[in-house]
């Protein structure tokens, strides 16, 4: 067995994590700079948390 054909599998799983790890880093940003922006704005954003009066 030669060791390139052990290390190239284990390196496509390790990129695609990577990758995977990449989007969701991306997207909780995101989400977090429109959580932002509606705080800010004085919205009560998701979840109905905040009570009105």
């Amino acid at each position: 067995m030669d060791f390139w054909s052990i290390i190239e599998p284990v390196g496509m799983i390790v990129g695609v994590v990577v990758a995977v790890a990449a989007v969701y880093f991306v997207i909780t940003a995101i989400k977090g700079k429109m959580q932002e922006r509606e705080e800010r704005a004085g919205g009560s954003g998701r979840g109905g948390s905040h009570m009105r009066r």
